[in-house]
């Protein structure tokens, strides 16, 4: 039981991780086109 509890806090990190690392992506892609249009 301590495993299948070990693996779920995995998972919820796992799925944090994820969900921040494509935050973070979005945001960066954002920045390049406001810096992209503000050149123009």
């Amino acid at each position: 039981q301590a495993a299948d509890l070990l693996s779920v806090l995995d998972n919820n990190a796992f799925q944090q991780g994820v969900a921040a690392n494509r935050v973070f992506v979005m945001c960066q892609n954002e920045d390049l086109l406001s810096v992209h249009e503000g050149s123009r």
